[in-house]
């Protein structure tokens, strides 16, 4: 039961993510609003993810409460998102999203705690875990790509409320552990956030999750190339698949990589990947091979920064760690990456590419920067 809950769960939440991260873009631009709205639309679950995983982690720390958190998170944002059917305009939208997103975000890093600690001695299968819900967001892409070829994009929202409901109803079946702290850290967070090598790697986290979130448009980009919605969920389904054979295989690997130079490649080929994007998007064989890239641009940079966030922040530091990396690249790197390529993609598509490359070229060179250092 310790992992059949769990599994369930996860693969619930990643099934409403396989039909929101692909085809919600799909959704607002059906319903007229322009690339710079789409952007800042899209852009408000990664900003609430600068401070809002912060203060429900704090209070899960503080009650150890850590399922009830989780059943509120998934409740909250099953009433919250409801109010897309009311939400007609620009601004109620962005409203109905801030307050979802709020609720949301308070679901995975306690899920991710609770399930931790009810494997216990067995931690290790938390990859196998994981892996269902990369397999529930394999499904939905596709499943919902054959979909809506056949009827409008319009029904995501009814899709999606019943996606939640499910989750909402799993979640009440995790087991009920509670969890407090017990490992003393070995130093401060303000001595570990001094060290150069770790406000460097926030910089390149920064800068390098901003091109990432050019994917938000990508679902529009093949769309306006006439490739029909079936055949965009594939080539997600085909980065994410790429991911997961990553993610299986990396932890033989990765102890003995430099994680700065890995860093440092990985921005190169996504700089690579962004450049060829744009000049080849009517040639889908080069694309399938592109979106194999996706295991490097993503998995082996997300893997790495795992990694140097453990090494960095030692025990008793690890969640704070982990939170103000999601913060720093998920949260304002890849929120301000979405308001800049809606902004400039009013003005053509290719300049969000640029961006892309030129973001990625930067967070290249920050890490160069530092490997020449030392």
């Amino acid at each position: 039961a310790a992992i059949l809950a769990p599994g369930q769960c996860v693969c619930r939440l990643f099934c409403c993510a396989g039909a929101m991260v692909p085809y919600w873009s799909l959704y607002l631009h059906a319903r007229q609003f322009n690339p710079a709205e789409i952007g800042i639309i899209l852009a408000i679950p990664t900003l609430t993810k600068i401070m809002v995983p912060n203060l429900w982690g704090y209070i899960a720390d503080k009650t150890g409460q850590y399922k009830s958190i989780i059943v509120l998170g998934a409740a909250g944002a099953l009433i919250a998102f409801c109010g897309i059917y009311w939400a007609h305009s620009f601004t109620a939208i962005i409203l109905v999203m801030t307050l979802y997103s709020a609720f949301w975000n308070a679901i995975l890093p306690q899920f991710e705690a609770l399930t931790l600690h009810s494997l216990a001695q067995r931690a290790h299968s938390y990859t196998r875990i994981r892996l269902w819900g990369s397999l529930g967001f394999i499904l939905l892409v596709l499943g919902l790509g054959w979909l809506f070829d056949r009827v409008s994009v319009m029904n995501l929202p009814i899709i999606l409320t019943i996606l939640i409901a499910a989750l909402c109803v799993v979640c009440v079946g995790l087991p009920r552990i509670e969890l407090h702290k017990t490992t003393a850290a070995t130093h401060t967070l303000k001595a570990v956030m001094a060290a150069p090598q770790v406000r460097r790697f926030f910089i390149d986290a920064f800068v390098s999750g901003q091109p990432r979130y050019l994917l938000r448009f990508y679902s529009i980009y093949l769309h306006q190339h006439g490739y029909a919605a079936s055949v965009i969920g594939a080539l997600w389904t085909l980065g994410v698949a790429a991911e997961i054979v990553l993610f299986w295989w990396i932890p033989q690997v990765l102890p003995h990589l430099n994680l700065a130079r890995t860093a440092q490649w990985c921005m190169l080929v996504a700089a690579v990947r962004w450049t060829l994007i744009g000049f080849t998007v009517d040639y889908w064989p080069c694309l399938i091979l592109l979106q194999l890239l996706h295991a490097v641009t993503f998995g082996l940079f997300h893997a790495s920064s795992v990694q140097f966030i453990r090494q960095s922040f030692g025990p008793g530091l690890q969640g704070q760690g982990q939170a103000l990396y999601g913060a720093f690249g998920y949260g304002a790197g890849g929120a301000a990456g979405l308001w800049l390529c809606g902004v400039l993609w009013q003005q053509g598509a290719h300049w969000a590419f640029v961006f892309a490359v030129i973001s990625a070229l930067l967070a290249a060179w920050v890490q160069h920067s530092g490997l020449k250092q030392n």
